[in-house]
């Protein structure tokens, strides 16, 4: 979360201002919490959200990587 400036308004779609060469993608797209649960509201299925990390769990994940381990947050991945 520490790279991004999150949007003030909610129900909100943003992205990263630039691109970056990725195969079959643009940029990330990101979205405010509550459009998540609104989507999980509406009954969406089969997609998913990463959510942001923590400046902690980066810290942590990062230390994992240094170890040559492999490691995510506990509900890092939102299931809709």
């Amino acid at each position: 979360m520490n790279q991004l400036v999150l949007p003030k308004s909610s129900n909100t779609f943003f992205t990263t201002k630039e691109a970056w060469p990725r195969a079959f993608t643009d940029r990330d797209l990101f979205v405010t919490e509550d459009v998540v649960r609104a989507l999980k509201a509406e009954g969406l299925k089969g997609a998913y959200c990463e959510r942001l990390l923590t400046d902690d769990e980066a810290t942590t994940r990062a230390e994992k990587v240094k170890k040559g381990l492999s490691w995510r947050p506990p509900e890092a991945t939102v299931r809709l």
